[in-house]
């Protein structure tokens, strides 16, 4: 009988192959945890930072899991890295939060919980633009009233 390798567990949109070979992830520069927060696994979120995981990881665009998780709007997710401390101040290389991408996809209630943990309503993004004018571009009013509160 020939030994075999472990396989890695599927993740659905995630291509590793085994443990041994993650060259999709490094290309980008991002972690497991990255590319969960990003498609709303709640459970598998939880799972890789119980292991370990580092919710303040950035890739090579100097995003995290919560840049990720707020674009996607996933509530849930947020408040697992939350419970982590994930440091909601950080900003990628064009400058935008985890605020600025919760904004523009017009997820409400990301954006309410960010601004309550500090993530400034106030920031200038590398296009000139705080949060209340991304949803104000995208049409996602009550996301823009939301965000006028916590200005």
């Amino acid at each position: 009988m020939a030994d075999k390798k472990p396989e890695m567990p599927s993740i659905p949109g995630i291509s590793c192959k085994s443990f041994y070979s993650r060259t999709p992830l490094q290309v980008r520069g991002r972690t497991a945890l990255m590319e969960t927060a990003r498609r709303g696994l709640v459970a598998l979120v939880r799972l890789i930072l119980q292991k370990g995981g580092k919710p303040n990881s950035l890739d090579k665009q100097r995003q995290n899991a919560a840049q990720f998780t707020a674009a996607g709007g996933f509530l849930q997710v947020l408040w697992v890295l939350s419970a982590y401390q994930a440091d909601w101040s950080l900003v990628n290389l064009k400058r935008k939060s985890a605020l600025h991408t919760s904004a523009a996809g017009g997820h409400t209630e990301c954006c309410q919980f960010l601004a309550q943990r500090g993530c400034s309503p106030k920031l200038i993004n590398k296009g000139g633009f705080v949060p209340y004018q991304l949803a104000k571009i995208h049409r996602h009013k009550v996301a823009m009233l939301e965000l006028q509160k916590a200005e």
